[in-house]
């Protein structure tokens, strides 16, 4: 968004304006110029018979008395006329004769400011209009924009020319009451240019009211004279194909501009009733003079008189293109930005990937409608604040997904990592893991002896002799699901059941039996362990196992240099105690474990287990009973299977109460 403020996408929008046109034109077929718009040529054809340009102001006398019998309703000069010259009084005389003349005053070569010559303006002041020729280019070289009012208050040359258009026709309803209807209404006139855009009449012109001429109806509103307005180019020109005859006009395509050449036209070649009540605008077509570049024609640059057609044809059809401003563009992305960021978040990466791959093509095309509608809608900024979010999404997502794995690597396996993963929306916000309630199954284990075995080793042996055992047994918790929760000196914590809460007894069910299942494997490992340890000619382990099922609160605790997830409540609490009580079990007891009562409620129909104690544990008044298990054949991989749930089967639900990453 602030690359977009900052115009980072102007020329990507500037190249958005050139494709909605030609798409336009390949769709559907570009606007119609108006057809009250001539142009009269200054051709290359006319310099091959008139002699090097610029011309003596003769020729253009020649021109204004051979249009005064078809009585055009304005005639327009794009062509600077600030130099005396002995032929001025007959053009004076032609412009008086004629009263619906607009002359170009604006920057000349020097870009000097220049006006008409004296030796016209002091003959025919009063009778013609002053229109600012001066135009605006992108970087691009196309031409765009267009400004209604020029500098030192004087109208662009098209606005002008709309204006001595509408006077004419207004002069034209009352012919009957004038002597010589082509006698200009004085008002328009007489006008100074500061005052121009200071009393516009009633509304924009229109093809209805120049079909209907209603004098009541007249030019105002034409839109700011403060800033540019856009403009909607109506068609390509064929250049330098120019129509000669009434048959060649009934050649060229509906609503193609008609162009004239001026040699012919002063020559009495071309039927001077085409010009009756139609806007002429005369200027160079020659190549290489007052080039401009539009949207159908970027490589091979047309001529500066199109310019002005364009705008008097958008201001008789009210066709200026319009924009968001950018005040209505940066809200735009703003919404843009936080809806796909939103939406974004719930999808993966191929579905993300389809939404940068889509969007592009809906939003161009939307942004097509609205052309057709009047309408310039950015695209370029649109489309990369998508794939900017998408990006930012991406990225985000694989910061905590590197904070979670970071966070769990170390006390769940590779597969409940990435399980924990998919299930991230339950259970992450902001890359932590927030407090939640939990129904699990705790399992408690201690080394017996361990005070006496680590005054026996020296540090270099005990700290690899513990690590062989913490890993066999975290191996083994990790395999059936399970998480190890912290080590505690020679004990482990570990915990079936978490972070992903379980709430279905089924769920439950499977947490309880997969903690017995890896009670039973980290006997047989214990084992294998030990007869490594005596090779190594080191202190064999023993150790006793607490299992117990209920409530538990888990969450991230720490502070922002360090974070950890820790489980707490009384199920632990249960757990240690039960551990504890196994050193009170037979010597021949085939298994170190108690389990209590909850845990055995959930795994007594797959393992062999008996009441061993009813005690009351050390801080609980309430009495427990601790089951233990007795030799029995393994249950068949057919049963278990039947019976189990898979861990990705039991995070289906969705989970009670708030749940996330924090």
């Amino acid at each position: 968004m602030g690359f977009s403020a900052a115009g980072a996408w102007r020329a990507l929008e500037l190249q958005s304006y050139n494709f909605l046109h030609q798409t336009q034109r390949e769709l559907s077929g570009t606007p119609s110029w108006n057809e009250q718009i001539i142009v009269i040529a200054i051709d290359d054809a006319s310099v091959e018979q008139l002699g090097h340009f610029p011309w003596p102001r003769q020729s253009y006398a020649d021109l204004l008395d051979q249009l005064s019998g078809a009585q055009p309703a304005a005639v327009a000069f794009n062509i600077l006329l600030p130099e005396a010259s002995p032929q001025d009084e007959p053009l004076a005389q032609s412009i008086v004769g004629s009263a619906n003349v607009v002359l170009a005053v604006g920057s000349g070569h020097q870009d000097i400011y220049v006006d008409v010559a004296p030796t016209i303006a002091s003959s025919a002041e009063g009778f013609f209009l002053r229109g600012d020729n001066g135009t605006h280019t992108d970087e691009d070289g196309v031409s765009r924009q267009m400004h209604l009012q020029g500098q030192e208050g004087v109208p662009s040359l098209g606005v002008a020319t709309l204006q001595v258009y509408a006077d004419s026709l207004l002069n034209t309803t009352s012919a009957t009451s004038v002597p010589n209807h082509r006698r200009p209404h004085r008002s328009v006139f007489d006008r100074s240019p500061a005052s121009f855009f200071d009393s516009q009449p009633a509304s924009l012109i229109s093809n209805q009211w120049v079909e209907s001429i209603q004098p009541e109806a007249l030019i105002q509103d034409l839109l700011p004279s403060s800033g540019p307005v856009w403009i909607r180019w109506p068609g390509e020109v064929s250049y330098p194909s120019i129509a000669k005859s009434t048959d060649q006009l009934s050649q060229q395509s509906p609503g193609a501009l008609q162009v004239y050449s001026y040699a012919d036209v002063v020559n009495g070649l071309v039927d001077t009733s085409h010009f009756q009540n139609k806007i002429v605008l005369v200027g160079p077509t020659l190549t290489g003079v007052d080039t401009l570049r539009t949207p159908f024609q970027t490589a091979e640059p047309t001529s500066g008189v199109y310019v002005y057609a364009a705008t008097i044809s958008n201001l008789l059809d009210q066709s200026f293109l319009r924009r968001p401003t950018q005040q209505q563009s940066l809200l735009l992305l703003c919404l843009l930005a936080m809806i796909s960021t939103h939406l974004l978040r719930k999808q993966d990466v191929f579905q993300r990937l389809a939404v940068v791959a889509g969007f592009p093509i809906l939003w161009t095309a939307l942004a097509y409608v609205g052309f057709v509608m009047g309408w310039w809608l950015p695209i370029a900024a649109p489309v990369v604040t998508i794939v900017m979010s998408a990006l930012a999404v991406q990225i985000q997502e694989q910061q905590e997904k590197q904070q979670l794995m970071a966070l769990l690597s170390m006390n769940v396996s590779a597969g409940t990592a990435a399980l924990i993963w998919r299930h991230k929306g339950q259970i992450l916000d902001r890359g932590e893991l927030s407090a939640q309630n939990l129904t699990a199954t705790v399992l408690f284990m201690d080394i017996r002896g361990f005070t006496g075995i680590a005054e026996t080793l020296s540090g270099q042996q005990l700290l690899p002799w513990l690590n062989q055992y913490f890993e066999t047994m975290t191996d083994c918790i990790m395999e059936h699901g399970g998480m190890v929760d912290k080590y505690i000196g020679d004990a482990i914590m570990a915990v079936f059941g978490a972070p992903i809460p379980r709430t279905g007894p089924e769920e439950v069910r499977a947490d309880a039996i997969a903690a017995l299942q890896a009670a039973v494997e980290m006997h047989g490992r214990l084992n294998r362990l030990n007869h490594q340890l005596t090779v190594q000619n080191l202190p064999t382990i023993k150790f006793g196992i607490g299992i117990h099922t209920g409530p538990l609160v888990g969450g991230t605790v720490g502070n922002r240099h360090r974070l950890n997830y820790s489980l707490f409540g009384d199920t632990v609490n249960v757990a240690a105690r039960l551990e504890s009580m196994t050193k009170s079990l037979p010597t021949a007891a085939p298994f170190s474990v108690l389990v209590s009562e909850r845990t055995y409620q959930h795994t007594k129909d797959h393992f062999p287990l008996e009441l061993f104690r009813r005690a009351k544990l050390a801080g609980r008044k309430e009495t427990t009973a601790a089951y233990s298990m007795m030799p029995q054949p393994e249950p068949s991989v057919d049963k278990l299977n039947a019976n189990e749930i898979s861990l990705d089967e039991a995070i289906t639900h969705k989970p009670q109460g708030r749940l996330s990453f924090g």
